[in-house]
């Protein structure tokens, strides 16, 4: 018991500058933010989505290739999605006291990139099924917002965040993008 007593009582006096954790949403996947003080922190993101999610946007990117354009959208499967990202981040302070632990909003900038591969099946005039598999890469700039709650008494953080994403890659669009997630902080 007093192992135990010491080894929480070094991790209150140490200042707690890393979190690794979990991020469920648009992207899910594992994600890893750097403390720099009570105010600045940088974020690194790796996820994916889900098969089913933006059916409309690949849609419409069939609808914006060349390529097909005397062929009939028939649909589409999307396969390898894989996001990186990267975020600086700025914390303030919430007026509302909590007992337990610190709760932050935070805004901030970064970069996100998308990769994914979408299997496309159309028709042509005479009604002849084709199949063909495109890499669809996106990259932009993203602004975004959240709330981050860090627990006093254990290294965990919660947190939500909504971010804006402007694609420049091969289109021009705005995408939005959230998610939850909790954080081990050491």
């Amino acid at each position: 018991m007093i192992m135990l007593f010491l080894f929480a009582a070094s991790l209150q006096a140490q200042k707690l500058s890393n979190g690794i954790g979990v991020r469920l949403g648009d992207p899910s996947g594992v994600t890893y933010k750097k403390y720099f003080n009570d105010r600045s922190a940088l974020e690194f993101l790796l996820g994916s989505s889900p098969r089913l999610w933006h059916d409309n946007y690949y849609e419409n990117g069939f609808d914006r290739r060349s390529k097909f354009d005397r062929f009939g959208y028939r649909g589409h499967d999307v396969r390898s999605t894989v996001y990186l990202g990267a975020r600086y981040l700025i914390h303030n302070d919430l007026v509302i006291n909590t007992i337990d632990g610190d709760l932050q909003w935070y805004w901030g900038v970064g970069l996100l990139l998308k990769s994914a591969q979408v299997r496309y099946s159309y028709r042509d005039a005479d009604q002849v099924l084709y199949t063909e598999t495109v890499n669809d890469f996106d990259f932009g700039p993203e602004g975004l917002i959240g709330l981050e709650y860090t627990m006093k008494e254990l290294p965990i953080g919660f947190f939500a965040d909504v971010s804006l994403m402007i694609e420049f890659a091969d289109r021009f669009s705005l995408r939005t993008f959230g998610g939850i997630g909790a954080r081990y902080r050491f």
